[in-house]
């Protein structure tokens, strides 16, 4: 979990001499930092469509985080909360009323859409770009049965295993193996804020079939739409949005958004330590 974050501690607490030594080869660093360097492999191997080659990769990446503020992704997510708690309210319910300059909308239908550009324009043009390379996932130890190994073996259990199902030959074997997850807090409750934006847009669309809408502001509501739907069609939001059930947390907006928000801030207060 957070591994540009975990890189950037080890990169920013080196010093100057030991990160030019960084800079100028991933083998010595992954010499130094095991772990950290088996990661970084596992980071690249997600993300080399988005660099040029694994040495520019490498490079560009701690050279960014070397600059990095301690408390940026924490402010991104109180970012994104604050919109979810924007976004969470009830259906809104648009009506006409007669005036004496004319028929106005209730609520006002101009408000609402100020407040939707200005909501898409947080989140998508700015929190999103910022965090998708740091979107994190957990690690989840399942385990598995089968005359293969694809994971550790877990020998006290294999042994049982035997005994109690195969007069104690070894036919099956009883193995660990880490399944990566991105059904975070964190990456939910972005999702959320997504789905509550393209609901939003979608209930204008609706309103501009019965009552008279500018081409521009059709326009504005349709680019909002289009880019929530796009974003929402892509295969790492369509797992974390199959395996999180978005639509029932909508459903029970308040509960379900307050145990959200409660765990995204329990993970943060625990990367700070």
């Amino acid at each position: 979990m957070y591994f540009l974050i975990d890189l950037a501690k080890t990169i920013q607490s080196a010093s100057d001499y030991e990160f030019s030594r960084y800079v100028e080869s991933l083998a010595y660093f992954s010499s130094q930092n095991p772990i950290l360097g088996q990661r970084w492999n596992e980071y690249f191997q997600e993300n080399k469509k988005t660099f040029e080659s694994p040495t520019s990769a490498w490079h560009q990446t701690i050279r960014e985080i070397r600059t990095w503020e301690d408390q940026e992704l924490d402010y991104m997510y109180q970012r994104i909360m604050k919109l979810s708690r924007d976004l969470i309210g009830k259906k809104i319910q648009y009506f006409t009323v007669e005036t004496f300059s004319g028929k106005a909308t209730i609520p006002d239908r101009i408000q609402i859409l100020n407040r939707l550009v200005q909501l898409s324009n947080e989140l998508l043009d700015k929190i999103y770009p910022s965090i998708i390379k740091l979107l994190n996932f957990k690690i989840n130890d399942v385990e598995i049965i089968s005359q293969n190994i694809p994971g550790v073996i877990n020998w006290n259990k294999t042994i049982q295993y035997s005994l109690k199902n195969s007069g104690g030959q070894l036919l099956n074997f009883v193995s660990n193996m880490p399944i990566r997850s991105f059904n975070t807090p964190e990456n939910v409750l972005f999702l959320l804020s997504v789905k509550l934006l393209q609901n939003d847009a979608k209930q204008l669309i609706n309103f501009q079939k019965s009552e008279y809408v500018s081409l521009d502001d059709r326009k504005i509501i349709w680019d909002v739409a289009s880019k929530t739907k796009k974003l929402l069609d892509e295969p790492f939001f369509r797992e974390i949005n199959r395996s999180s059930n978005i639509s029932r947390i909508i459903g029970n907006s308040t509960p379900d958004l307050n145990k959200i928000l409660h765990a995204v801030e329990k993970n943060l207060r625990v990367q700070k330590t």
